[in-house]
């Protein structure tokens, strides 16, 4: 359960009225705190195919089928009345352009294969046939037809439409502009700090270069060399510089840093039992007819718990709930960004209790803004769960 100095690492933790363990069968990575997680097994996964090789067997199996095709069909109309040979060569040429396009789009992968004739066995039926008709169904076959089947299944488009599909990109292109892209992409209120753009805070360039030197420097240092050869190939003012991005980005590499600490999309649900004590201290202060908002309900259990509650006391209470992400409970659930739900949308600040536990963000920025927000409606009554930053 604790770290202790013989290279043992914390693999268990007490979660209450629950023991979580970690496998003893894999290492721990003592950077993020968790298993090493190199031996995780799909079964089931089929051979990835190389596309020449599947186009190759593709275009082998089709060659066969036309061949045998060919053979059978010819077969038949020797046997036949010459009424039936016009309708076996249009369901032959039909089936044959079919094929041909397949094989068209595959001779990029796959050299072309030598055509062969068709064998025909002797039989009496065929050598019965007269010649004029076997000269006939010949001229028809697929082979002689090939060269009338499109190469392409793309129409054709010529100079006069290729210009104007091109002046009318350039004048498309000349009038939009970048600012006009991003005005029209809004960012949710919660996702405020991703929406900045960090090549505009730190320039790749100079960061690199940056890494670059410091990793030179060490190197002279850890070959012996002084101090001196270390400021030759890094100097101090890099040092500062790359405090000054730590600084800037600490907002972004913090996943990184403590990763450990991080939950699936950064959201923390309050407890339930949490919830519970916050109801039965609420209710008291709830009249009929009331809207409770919840702006962030993330799982969506305090509007469940509260409804619970009022009904056993004979309160009857509207209830509205916002987030980004749906969650399991739908209980008057609507998924909407809070800062986009208007004054008219709700019932007048008397009929209005509001909270619970918004994003907190940086130095509680995010907290502040959601207050913000909830005090333009001028609600009777708000409760929240907000760090100390946010006290006014």
């Amino acid at each position: 359960f604790e770290d202790s100095n013989e290279d043992i690492v914390t693999r268990a933790w007490d979660l209450s009225k629950r023991i979580l363990i970690y496998c003893l069968d894999h290492e721990i990575d003592s950077d993020i705190e968790t298993p090493v997680r190199n031996h995780i097994k799909f079964p089931g996964i089929p051979k990835i195919v190389k596309p020449a090789d599947y186009l190759k067997r593709k275009n082998k199996v089709l060659i066969n089928k036309r061949k045998r095709d060919f053979d059978e069909s010819f077969l038949e109309q020797s046997s036949n009345k010459a009424a039936k040979v016009p309708v076996k060569v249009r369901v032959q040429e039909d089936e044959h352009a079919r094929k041909f396009a397949v094989k068209s789009s595959s001779e990029q992968f796959v050299d072309k294969p030598e055509k062969k004739k068709p064998k025909v066995k002797d039989t009496s039926a065929s050598s019965s046939r007269p010649a004029n008709e076997q000269e006939k169904y010949l001229a028809t076959s697929p082979s002689s037809t090939m060269g009338n089947l499109p190469q392409s299944s793309f129409p054709r488009v010529d100079s006069e439409t290729e210009k104007r599909v091109i002046a009318l990109v350039e004048k498309e292109g000349s009038s939009l502009t970048l600012k006009d892209i991003s005005s029209r992409c809004l960012v949710p209120s919660t996702h405020v700090y991703a929406g900045r753009q960090t090549d505009k805070i730190v320039a790749t360039g100079k960061l690199e270069r940056s890494v670059q030197a410091v990793g030179a420097a060490l190197k002279a240092l850890g070959n012996g060399g002084n101090v001196n050869e270390a400021k030759a190939v890094c100097e101090p003012q890099v040092l500062k510089q790359l405090t000054k991005w730590h600084t800037r980005l600490r907002v972004y590499i913090s996943p990184f840093i403590y990763g450990s600490r991080y939950s699936s999309f950064g959201r923390h649900f309050t407890k339930v039992d949490k919830l519970v004590e916050i109801v039965d201290k609420l209710h008291w202060y709830v009249e009929p007819g009331d809207t409770i908002v919840d702006f962030c309900c993330g799982a969506n259990d305090f509007s469940r718990l509260m409804k619970e509650k009022l009904d056993e006391v004979d309160k009857k209470c509207h209830f509205k709930n916002y987030d980004l992400i749906q969650p399991q409970n739908s209980f008057c659930f609507e998924r909407r960004d809070w800062m986009t739900v208007q004054p008219d949308e709700l019932p007048g600040g008397r009929q209005l209790i509001m909270g619970l536990n918004p994003p907190f963000g940086v130095k509680a920025a995010l907290a502040n803004k959601f207050i913000d927000k909830a005090l333009s409606f001028k609600p009777k009554l708000v409760i929240l769960i907000v760090p100390k930053e946010t006290k006014r």
